[in-house]
């Protein structure tokens, strides 16, 4: 036997030679590595899910998809997700902010009214228009894929023009991105970037916002230096006038308007929602309706106070002490709703003291198919005066002195204490007397403002406003500037909601309101026009819009 053969027989006689436990213990050896084994696979195949999850979690917060998906291809320009963001959630902080500004916390109440938009749910769960199965989402990103079209397209033709951002504009930028850091620290995060992802979405930088802001900023100054450089001679204000003349006209008038549903006598529960009322009751209103304006149109009254007195002495009324009619002052031809009455109050003809009825109605149709007109109100108009807006606009200086630490009252007005007006006035009664007891010139007067003004506005400039037209300041103001008998050098204190004005009348413009509003409005009418067919001519398509959050919720924002 071979040396080797005697060491393998050796190895397989130690084998035979085990004994029974020492083969339990190998197996339960064996089992136990094997189970290990199984377990850390299990458990490396956990780690590997959960580390996979985190990755996963990780890329989507990163923003990395957002950055480098193209939303919108803008001729030259391709938009990724992150950068439509900004005009994606920009379209609906302004959609929002609109209605709150109106209605405050009411706003809310308001769009589920109007839109049927709950604010606490995701866009994208919500219908904007069922016919056109449009979802508020898709609303959104529609209104973000325009106002960039259009704003690439204005930014393309300033940067053609050789144009750039103004020191105005820079100036706006940089206080934008202030604001940005501000905001971040209030709101407490510790870099701007973090509140921008807040904000705008995961893609969001402070390098991809600022260049957001530029783009704005150059867009918006092209567009005013375009407005701005319409021009147009007095032949052609002499035309549009001629062929425009009623809607640059404004009218003082009284509307008293008498509702046949007022005037319902009914004696079944009004609370019964399926309650129709009969044709003789209709009938009934009607009539009485009808007897109320045929009583204002016989006593002829010529003033409101003659037409109020006229109201509340009818049956009809008798137990409605505070009824009156309405009162429009001034009112420009283009915000008179009614076409009957506008067209009525512009006749050239027209005379203090006229009166006229308008008739509401509107159409159903009966049982047997036949459409019916049925009047259901009628609108009494007393005619004062007509104003052609002749009044030349006026130049003027002013110091403010606001008031300070103003607080919120229920009505979200804002309220000032006695202290902090007694001190505005004082501050502003100094200042008349230093100017006063000076040269008492307009120079004097603007070397007064620089260190003295709280108005930001005019502060730069020597607190000149110029042309300014009526109504275009705060009643108290604007009484002051367009009082007849104001001249060139006047002075003069005003109390307004905002604090106390040391007012200077420089004197009137060459300019009248009327010709200011006729070339507003052609400038107005000939820049729409070109803005529509720039934005009208230019190329883009929609990609891949699927990185911008659809989901989004306007109550957490």
């Amino acid at each position: 036997m071979s040396a080797s053969s005697k060491k393998k027989l050796r190895k397989e006689q130690n084998a035979a030679a085990l004994t029974e436990k020492q083969q339990k213990e190998r197996t339960e050896a064996k089992k136990l590595k094997k189970q290990t084994i199984a377990f850390v696979a299990v458990i490396a195949l956990v780690l590997a899910i959960g580390i996979g999850s985190l990755t996963v979690t990780a890329y989507n917060n990163s923003g990395i998809a957002e950055r480098n998906t193209t939303a919108l291809t803008i001729g030259e320009h391709k938009l990724s997700a992150a950068e439509l963001s900004y005009f994606y959630f920009d379209a609906i902080n302004a959609f929002y902010s609109n209605w709150y500004n109106s209605y405050g916390e009411s706003a809310a109440a308001y769009l589920s009214m109007f839109y049927g938009l709950d604010i606490t749910k995701p866009l994208d769960e919500q219908m904007y228009d069922e016919e056109k199965n449009l979802t508020f989402a898709e609303y959104f990103v529609n209104l973000a894929v325009e106002n960039a079209v259009n704003a690439y397209t204005m930014y393309d033709l300033a940067t053609a023009k050789g144009q750039v951002l103004d020191e105005l504009g820079k100036a706006n930028v940089e206080y934008s991105l202030l604001n940005l850091e501000l905001s971040s620290k209030n709101a407490g995060y510790s870099k701007p970037t973090q509140y921008l992802k807040a904000v705008y979405g995961n893609g969001a930088t402070v390098e991809s916002f600022q260049s957001y802001l530029e783009l704005m900023a150059l867009s918006d100054t092209f567009q005013n230096t375009t407005y701005d450089g319409l021009t147009y001679s007095d032949s052609d204000i002499n035309t549009y006038n001629e062929e425009h003349f009623n809607e640059f006209s404004s009218f003082t008038y009284d509307t008293f308007y008498v509702s046949t549903s007022d005037l319902l006598v009914c004696t079944a529960d009004e609370d019964d929602k399926d309650h129709e009322h009969s044709q003789e009751e209709l009938d009934a209103a009607l009539l009485a309706a009808q007897n109320v304006v045929s009583s204002i149109k016989e006593a002829k009254p010529a003033t409101t106070e003659e037409l109020n007195k006229v109201i509340r002495g009818l049956d009809a009324y008798a137990e409605k002490e505070s009824v009156a009619c309405t009162e429009a002052k001034d009112k420009l031809y283009s915000a008179i709703s009614d076409a009957e009455i506008v067209e009525w109050l512009a006749d050239s003809s027209r005379k203090a003291g006229d009166l006229t009825v308008v008739n509401h109605t509107n159409e159903t149709t009966d049982e047997s198919g036949n459409k019916v007109t049925n009047t259901y109100g009628f609108t009494v108009v007393l005619f004062h005066e007509r104003n052609d807006n002749e009044t030349k606009l006026v130049n003027v200086r002013h110091i403010l002195k606001a008031f300070k630490n103003g607080t919120t009252d229920e009505l979200g007005n804002t309220v000032y204490s006695l202290e902090s007006m007694k001190e505005a006035e004082k501050a502003i009664n100094t200042l008349k007397d230093t100017w006063v007891s000076g040269e008492k010139t307009e120079e004097s007067f603007k070397a007064l403002v620089a260190d003295n003004s709280d108005d930001s506005g005019s502060v730069s400039n020597g607190g000149l406003y110029e042309n300014v037209y009526p109504g275009q300041m705060v009643t108290a103001f604007n009484d002051w500037c367009f009082d007849e008998a104001r001249q060139s050098g006047d002075y003069g204190i005003v109390e307004t909601e905002y604090g106390y004005h040391l007012v200077y009348f420089v004197g009137s413009s060459d300019v009248t309101y009327r010709d200011y509003m006729i070339e507003k409005a052609m400038r107005n009418s000939d820049f729409d026009k070109w803005y529509q067919e720039q934005v009208d001519a230019a190329k883009y398509t929609v990609n891949d819009t699927s990185k911008l959050n659809t989901g989004f919720i306007i109550a957490g924002y």
